[in-house]
């Protein structure tokens, strides 16, 4: 809980590169935890840095690591790029996880911010 309490901090900051820092050392020391690594993917994701969000995945599943239903609708919820909140969406139906009614809003409202209304349809 310690890494995860200084990775949040920083990231409420916007200070990616520090949450990144502690996430670092986080594994470094083998006390890593999904809450860490949900942490680091809701950072990048609030910070439409999906790139940073995708690579963090990546090590989590590497870790053998499985987001939950919670988690997936916290990342997707916060999640100010659309692609990203679609993209959290499948991966969630892909791992058997069934997505409920607050997860797809998330998504159409991604869109609508965006004035992608299209895909809203």
């Amino acid at each position: 809980e310690g890494y995860t309490v200084l990775i949040q901090g920083c990231a409420e900051r916007g200070e990616l590169q520090a949450a990144e820092k502690w996430m670092q050392e986080a594994l470094a020391s083998k006390k890593s935890d999904l809450q860490c690594f949900a942490t680091m993917v809701n950072a990048y994701a609030r910070a439409t840095a999906v790139e940073g969000a995708d690579q963090w995945l990546s090590v989590m599943e590497k870790e053998n690591l499985r987001l939950n239903e919670v988690i997936y609708g916290s990342l997707i919820s916060s999640s100010r790029d659309a692609q990203l909140a679609e993209r959290l969406l499948r991966r969630m139906t892909d791992t058997k996880l069934v997505p409920n009614v607050v997860n797809y809003t998330a998504v159409l409202t991604a869109y609508g911010r965006r004035g992608d209304f299209d895909k809203t349809t």
